[in-house]
């Protein structure tokens, strides 16, 4: 192994970019993160769904789906409690469980088995119609993401009185 084949692992509180060797904390990403789900929150909440328009280019009708926000905004909320959970005191840790235990409940509540979990594959024209295996109908699945969202809103919360406990704002870093 030559000396330029090394993996060498950057720490997160001192990782720079090669844009004019501008450095990018940990507490940048977790700001810029916590203010995209502001944006994310300041939108009216709908679910997905499947859309045709026609090509301008090749006059051909082309289908695409246009994305569930309250999937963006718990999905969002979710990977900011994910970078955050090494550092949470033993109080965020019992709300991050009790959350957890709250979406579990809710998945195995509103869900059901998938036999072919494949369904990216499918070509339906609605997600949750016969046949998607993760939703009876879809109530269910609007009922499951409508739910979901609250308590990521609940989530979120915890997430902001953690980051205030640790006086996120005033640190330098997550561990000061």
């Amino acid at each position: 192994m030559q000396k330029e084949d090394i993996i060498r692992f950057e720490d997160a509180e001192s990782y720079s970019t090669n844009n004019n060797n501008r450095t990018i904390s940990f507490k940048d990403i977790v700001l810029d993160h916590v203010k995209r789900i502001g944006t994310f929150a300041s939108v009216e909440f709908r679910g997905g769904y499947w859309e045709e328009r026609i090509d301008k280019t090749t006059g051909e009708k082309v289908r695409f789906y246009v994305q569930d926000t309250r999937e963006i905004y718990s999905n969002a909320v979710e990977y900011l409690h994910d970078i955050l959970y090494p550092y949470f005191d033993k109080l965020m840790e019992t709300k991050s469980e009790e959350i957890n235990v709250k979406l579990k409940i809710l998945y195995k509540k509103r869900t059901v088995v998938d036999d072919n979990p494949d369904e990216d594959n499918r070509d339906e024209l609605a997600e949750g119609s016969v046949g998607s295996g993760k939703f009876k109908n879809v109530e269910e699945r609007i009922t499951y993401r409508s739910v979901r969202v609250k308590i990521c809103r609940r989530l979120f919360r915890e997430l902001c009185c953690f980051l205030f406990r640790k006086k996120y704002l005033e640190m330098t870093s997550i561990e000061d």
